[in-house]
């Protein structure tokens, strides 16, 4: 009795040709079972591994920092908002800036702006040492304090019509209050356009 053996590594096609034993009528079981296929489970809406951004989270809430005094304490921050950055620059020799630091502060705090978009804000040590040393100051044009400035965290670059120098208008509560809104509903709009396009 003969038996016919075939193995992968022969092409079926040259066994038939050659006058060897027919191909067989089922497919050759292979030493790979196939496993059943089970359902698939539902993709989440967000992997891991993407995250989901601020704008994507509702409505975005105020953020508050610490003093900046230095570049890196000013940048991290700004990187990490995803917001319009408010910006207020003191000095230590200037007790009218500290003050209008201190009233943003309390208005951001109190959740001024968040209906419209919300802001984050941070105040800059204009005279700290290594603020002073980095020109922080002369890179964005601060010549005066108290001097509030609002800053695009995506290009990291200042709103020049978003520039306030004149103290009384600082020193106007109802002035930030409205100022800290227009921001707000200005970042907003921004958020809205990038989404579209």
């Amino acid at each position: 009795m003969s038996f016919c053996t075939h193995t992968l590594r022969i092409r079926p096609a040259l066994l038939f040709n050659a006058g060897h034993c027919p191909l067989p009528t089922r497919p050759l079981r292979t030493s790979f079972p196939v496993l059943p296929r089970h359902k698939a489970a539902a993709s989440p809406r967000y992997f891991f591994f993407f995250g989901k951004s601020k704008e994507d989270s509702g409505t975005p809430k105020n953020q508050v920092f610490g003093s900046a005094r230095s570049s890196q304490e000013f940048y991290g921050p700004m990187s990490a908002a995803h917001l319009p950055f408010i910006t207020v620059w003191t000095s230590s020799l200037s007790p009218n800036s500290q003050k209008v630091s201190r009233v943003v502060r309390e208005l951001v705090n109190d959740k001024v702006g968040e209906e419209e978009g919300g802001v984050a804000f941070i105040e800059v040590e204009y005279d700290a040492p290594d603020v002073q040393a980095e020109d922080l100051g002369l890179t964005y044009g601060i010549n005066a304090v108290p001097t509030m400035l609002t800053f695009d965290w995506r290009w990291q670059m200042p709103l020049n019509d978003a520039r306030v120098t004149n103290e009384k208008d600082l020193m106007d509560v109802e002035f930030l209050r409205e100022y800290i809104r227009q921001q707000a509903r200005q970042g907003a709009l921004e958020r809205a356009l990038g989404r579209k396009r």
